[in-house]
């Protein structure tokens, strides 16, 4: 059992949080006493927030393409909980659910509805391989369904995986919610948002390929507006190619905002510098124009509530025992997109510690993987 005293939120109040049975209270638990709980002193300048979640990332240590270790970019760079994005199908899921197993940072699995996942580049190139029909043992890891929608992945195909994918979603699987992953067309990001649903995602939208959220004369697109006319989610998706700083300044300034901030990290972009970390990620958009309150809450509450998870999210009595301890410096570093253009980040969020599942880790340095 841990007690917080008089920790700092983002919105610059102090609470107690007490940690009991891996739930979070935020007064004294009924027969409880203080004196029973390990005191952890923070810092007063050290802020407080639920435990971060990347709702967009590859941790397969199988996969020779998109691979990462799990607990490296978890809870060893302040991120409490993660979400594997397509790396696996039906016919390698169990590989991955073995790995999560032994790790400490929570993680669920956005199943690939090809079912050979991610292991080549082009995986729905082959519409008999589209198969979703998974195991039972495999249900509650799974919070969602992945497709990556680009020329690169869908070959001769266009539309058509999503198709197919939408009548087997029609039969069994409507609840959990389809991330698409837009880059060049075809297919046309018109015809994709045709076959979305409300609460369904589209991921890497400013990567400005050419279905980007901006047209020619940056100004945004019918496509997006109709996106969040129909209620898609908006996910960052950072990544190694999907991140055109201007092109998420241009929109910001135009007034569309993302929903959730993600990272899309392996081992590639953690190590060339291009994505670094969720934390580095969270910088980023702080240069973009979002205010700290907005991005706590696009690594927390939003990604919690989009995929349906219970009793996370928030610093709120009874969720589960997940929290992040963060600082923010004044900064003049230079950080670069995916098109290796220079961004200027003037304050940087910094993860020193977190609480993941009651466990208190401190986080020793930004350990690429």
């Amino acid at each position: 059992m841990k007690l917080f005293k008089n920790v700092k939120t983002i919105d610059g109040k102090f609470i107690n949080i007490f940690v009991k049975n891996n739930l979070i209270y935020t007064s004294l638990p009924k027969n409880s006493v203080v004196d029973e709980f390990e005191e952890i002193k923070i810092p007063n300048d050290i802020y407080v927030s639920y435990g971060w979640i990347d709702s967009h990332v590859h941790c397969d240590s199988n996969n020779k393409l998109y691979y990462a270790n799990i607990d490296d970019i978890g809870y060893k760079q302040g991120v409490t909980t993660i979400i594997d994005c397509g790396s696996v199908g039906k016919e390698n899921i169990g590989q991955l659910v073995e790995q999560i197993k032994k790790s400490k940072t929570n993680t669920k699995i956005i199943l690939n509805i090809s079912k050979k996942g991610i292991y080549e580049q082009s995986e729905l190139k082959n519409l008999n391989d589209i198969d979703i029909d998974v195991e039972e043992k495999y249900a509650d890891y799974i919070v969602g369904y992945k497709a990556r929608m680009s020329a690169s992945v869908t070959l001769d195909k266009g539309i058509e995986p999503l198709i197919k994918f939408n009548k087997l979603r029609n039969k069994k699987y409507e609840s959990k919610p389809l991330m698409v992953h837009i880059g060049n067309e075809p297919p046309k990001l018109k015809k994709i948002l045709e076959l979305l649903n409300k609460g369904d995602i589209i991921t890497h939208i400013f990567n400005n390929k050419n279905n980007s959220v901006l047209n020619k004369n940056d100004e945004i697109t019918d496509e997006i507006k109709l996106a969040i006319k129909k209620g898609i989610i908006l996910d960052l998706g950072h990544g190694s190619e999907s991140f055109d700083f201007n092109c998420a300044k241009k929109s910001f300034d135009l007034g569309l905002k993302l929903d959730t901030i993600s990272s899309d990290i392996y081992h590639e972009n953690a190590s060339n510098g291009k994505v670094k970390s969720l934390a580095n990620v969270m910088s980023k958009m702080r240069s973009v124009g979002y205010e700290w309150t907005e991005i706590i809450d696009k690594v927390t509450k939003k990604p919690a509530e989009i995929f349906n998870f219970e009793k996370m999210g928030s610093i709120r009595e009874n969720n589960f025992a997940n929290l992040t301890f963060f600082k923010i410096e004044n900064s003049n570093e230079i950080e670069k997109d995916s098109k290796n253009s220079q961004i200027i980040i003037k304050e940087r969020i910094i993860p020193i510690s977190c609480l993941i599942n009651g466990e208190y880790c401190e986080i020793q340095n930004e350990k690429t993987v």
